[in-house]
């Protein structure tokens, strides 16, 4: 019976509201509402978002929280940083995305998205490549 509650909980739609935070030198600051949808398989470790073009590999995860995607260049220029994380359990939970770019002094780039979650049924992953 367990397993079949671990499964239930392993397979879900991830329903995002939130607001995007972008800022580059040129451009300066934007910040603009969003919404999306992550379905997230944590049986077979994939994860893909809207229209779920491409399967990807979980980074990670546990009972506190998903790790989707996790990456770093270094801290020299250039570098850049990506981390997409989703803190579950509990209504406070929430879905928070950090992307940093700095090819070199002038072309620095900063994303943020942050959203409210809800989980929903799963609409399911088909056979899609793998990035």
């Amino acid at each position: 019976m367990r397993f079949i509650a671990f499964m239930a909980a392993a397979t879900f739609n991830l329903n995002c509201t939130g607001l995007i935070e972008s800022q580059t030198v040129e451009s300066g600051k934007k910040v603009e509402p969003f919404s999306t949808i992550f379905r997230i398989d944590l049986v077979s470790k994939k994860w893909c978002e809207g229209a779920c073009t491409s399967a990807n590999d979980i980074d990670h995860f546990d009972d506190v929280g998903i790790t989707l995607k996790s990456t770093s260049t270094g801290s020299g220029l250039p570098h850049s940083y990506t981390r997409m994380s989703y803190v579950r359990g509990g209504p406070a939970g929430h879905y928070s995305e950090y992307r940093t770019s700095f090819p070199d002094r002038q072309h620095a780039y900063f994303y943020r998205r942050e959203a409210q979650r809800t989980e929903g049924p799963f609409s399911g992953i088909r056979n899609l490549p793998t990035l």
